[in-house]
């Protein structure tokens, strides 16, 4: 709808446990199953298949990394979190939250930190009162800080974003400072806090993205049933049956890789960060190729404004870009085996 969600939705959303996954039991939350990833990607495929805007991935990441790596007074925002009454969310800065060489670098200095490099992007930042921001040391290494909204509002400009249910700021946060309270994972290191914020931000983005893949699906075998031409339905006939069935097959294989990601995510694997750029090359790309064989299928009436069609092609050609390209996780796989080998 291109408007900030909402209080009203979100603390429905909240009662129905859409934020509490990874808040501790301690802080009022809990997820259901006692596996926080798995509950979580539930909810990002159904939220994917129905295109539901709003905050979902960016507060639940906050949370997973403030849960496991804050300190006590960060922790004291995860029951706000869980209830919706202090929203959280992320800011991507380069390629995605942790490029090499990073989009943004902070710099040691009397007091805390001060930041350099390019603009990051922050989703739905009109709900948000907390914003993670991820960021390289000039030393070397990642890491994320966690800062209040107030203190960068008069920085960020809104833009549009070809995806519709997807609203993003863009924040200029060169000369910046930050408090060395603000970092986040300061006792068990940055660098473990701002991977885990990537891993768990990946898991549920291809969560989201199956989720719309099999939606469209779906509705378009049902299209192909039910739109006659030539005196039979267009899905009887042959190419159209490989088209499907090739589509068909290629969510399948994203929906394999999804859950082998959301499980390594789930385990602490130490290859979960491997499996989730795998997961999200393959799926970035699939998810268009799917959408435009949908398309194909449709026809004209795929390319009406008053249709849906172009609603899930715009969701999953944004989620393509967002939190690293195909191309960008291709590049981060092959440096990661470079290194192994060296």
């Amino acid at each position: 709808s291109g408007e900030p969600a909402s209080l009203e939705v979100l603390h429905v959303a909240a009662e129905l446990g859409w934020f509490a996954a990874f808040v501790p039991p301690q802080y009022g939350g809990g997820a259901v199953s006692g596996r926080p990833v798995m509950d979580a990607v539930v909810i990002a495929e159904a939220r994917g298949a129905a295109l539901q805007d709003g905050p979902f991935l960016a507060p639940n990441v906050v949370a997973a990394v403030v849960a496991e790596f804050g300190s006590p007074a960060q922790r004291e925002l995860l029951p706000q979190i869980a209830a919706a009454g202090h929203l959280v969310t992320f800011a991507v800065s380069g390629d995605d939250l942790w490029s090499d060489p990073p989009g943004l670098t902070a710099h040691a200095r009397a007091g805390g930190y001060l930041m350099r490099g390019g603009p990051v992007l922050v989703p739905d930042l009109e709900s948000a009162q907390w914003v993670m921001v991820g960021a390289g040391f000039a030393a070397g290494g990642r890491s994320v800080f966690l800062v209040p909204v107030t203190d960068i509002a008069k920085r960020a400009r809104r833009f549009e974003c070809i995806d519709l249910t997807l609203r993003l700021s863009s924040i200029d946060l060169a000369g910046f400072e930050v408090g060395p309270d603000a970092v986040l994972g300061s006792g068990a290191g940055p660098a473990e806090a701002a991977e885990r914020a990537r891993v768990v931000a990946l898991a549920l983005s291809v969560a989201d993205s199956v989720g719309a893949m099999e939606r469209l699906l779906a509705n378009t075998v049902e299209y192909a049933k039910t739109r006659f031409a030539f005196g039979r339905p267009i899905g009887s006939f042959q190419a159209l049956k490989h088209l499907l069935a090739d589509t068909s097959l290629a969510i399948e294989a994203s929906k394999a890789l999804a859950t082998a990601a959301a499980r390594s995510v789930e385990g602490h694997e130490p290859f979960a960060g491997e499996v989730t750029s795998i997961a999200k090359a393959y799926i970035g790309e699939r998810g268009i190729e799917v959408a435009q064989s949908c398309l194909q299928v449709h026809g004209g009436i795929g390319f009406a404004w008053e249709h849906d069609l172009h609603l899930f092609m715009r969701r999953l050609t944004a989620a393509n870009a967002l939190l690293g390209t195909p191309t960008f996780h291709r590049r981060l796989i092959a440096a990661t085996h470079d290194a192994k080998a060296a």
